[in-house]
């Protein structure tokens, strides 16, 4: 557990927004039999907290870890999100799941390994989407995956502690996210994700 957390730090650390203040995020969970072209809205609630965050992990030191693996999982046209543990680095930040891809592993083999981890549930990789570098130099590999609609996905507390399966006008619509989450969004936004909805469709 000390190492998957080890590697799950490293992949987060710098995730974060460097600032003097950090959002904690509170959010009305989405059932996940949560019908696909529901309205319903979600009701975001944000409290200020004036807490230093600082970095649990120097890149420099370890360069093999200067590369993580991203799951993008739709359903209908909801996105798998997810709010870290307060336990991990990054606590209460909404992010797409993944992690750090480990020494021997491929991209997809890493993809399935952190699935079952933070979610026990299996996924089938589909194919690389988008690649990303970020500021501090861990290179991204996002993946689109798909999970069986029988399957649903069970956080695992140590670093999982809410699960959501979001609209990307919610998701741009909430705050205390990783960076990475809304560069997505944005990317996303201009094209530059290769997407194919009718491959996404549940099975």
């Amino acid at each position: 557990m000390d190492s998957r957390r080890s590697r799950n730090s490293a992949f987060a650390a710098n995730e974060q927004d460097f600032s003097d203040k950090r959002s904690t995020l509170s959010l009305v969970q989405i059932p996940m039999d949560q019908p696909q072209d529901s309205q319903l809205p979600i009701t975001f609630q944000m409290q200020q907290q004036n807490q230093p965050v600082v970095p649990a992990f120097d890149f420099s030191a370890d360069p093999s870890r200067r590369k993580g693996v991203v799951a993008v999982i739709f359903r209908g046209k909801r996105l798998l999100v997810i709010r870290r543990s307060q336990t991990v680095t990054a606590p209460g930040m909404l992010c797409l799941p993944g992690g750090g891809i480990e020494v021997g592993e491929s991209e997809s083999q890493a993809l399935v390994r952190e699935m079952l981890e933070e979610l026990n549930v299996k996924v089938e990789p589909v194919r690389l989407c988008w690649r990303s570098t970020t500021t501090w130099g861990t290179n991204l590999a996002w993946w689109l995956a798909t999970i069986q609609e029988t399957h649903e996905p069970i956080a695992n507390p140590d670093e999982v502690e809410e699960i959501y399966w979001m609209t990307k006008t919610e998701i741009l619509n909430s705050s205390s996210m990783l960076p990475s989450l809304p560069q997505f969004i944005e990317a996303w936004h201009q094209g530059e994700v290769e997407l194919d909805h009718q491959m996404l469709r549940v099975r």
